[in-house]
């Protein structure tokens, strides 16, 4: 029961994030050399920095949906 609610709440709280936040890849990132970057040992290694910008969406209060 704790494993299932503990993945429901991450799920939850990466839905608000995505949902609060318009996010890109910054300019200049390359997408295939990121990915030739990883590597697979168990949990994924990243080689490559993940350039990514976030802005805030107008009009999203976080506040007024809180559980």
């Amino acid at each position: 029961m704790g494993k299932a609610l503990a993945y429901h709440q991450m799920r939850y709280a990466l839905t608000r994030l995505i949902l609060a936040f318009d996010m890109d890849f910054e300019k200049g990132f390359d997408p295939e050399a990121f990915n030739d970057g990883l590597l697979n040992m168990r949990t994924v290694l990243m080689t490559k920095k993940l350039r990514v910008s976030i802005k805030r969406r107008p009009g999203v209060d976080l506040e007024k949906h809180v559980i």
